[in-house]
């Protein structure tokens, strides 16, 4: 009777101790997410690239994703560096097509988001190429 108790017993923390470790294992850290997010946009997917970023970034994405359809066809290089991790947020260095940049992102809960805002390109944003913005122009009369 001792000889199943026991048995019982190991079985339950074998298979509570593996639960824990796979639970542990599926949440992405700060340079997936901030890769995942980087992947997305060199090709011009804002919305995948949503699923990475925080509340605040939508509003910018939203305004580029009209913009970086043309990227599909002419996709950024991306060539990931290093990651400063500080507490609840972290910088990824990278290089867009050879330029260095950084990606912001912040720990909300448990979850890594890409902090991407329009007003601050170069530090958490990709900056739009000066081709596209003459796609914007208006004309004056």
């Amino acid at each position: 009777m001792n000889a199943m108790k026991r048995t019982f017993r190991m079985t339950a923390v074998t298979l509570a101790t593996v639960t824990l470790l796979w639970a542990c294992s599926n949440k992405n850290g700060a340079l997936e997410i901030g890769t995942l997010f980087l992947n997305a946009m060199s090709v011009g997917d804002c919305e995948t690239a949503k699923k990475y970023a925080t509340k605040e970034s939508e509003n910018s994405l939203n305004m580029l994703n009209g913009v970086s359809k043309g990227k599909k066809a002419n996709p950024d290089k991306i060539e990931i560096g290093k990651l400063e991790e500080a507490g609840n947020s972290a910088k990824l260095h990278y290089l867009e097509n050879g330029a260095p940049r950084i990606l912001n992102l912040v720990k909300i809960g448990e979850d890594w988001k890409v902090n991407w805002l329009k007003t601050n390109p170069g530090e958490g944003a990709m900056p739009m190429d000066s081709s596209r913005v003459r796609e914007l122009e208006i004309p004056l009369r």
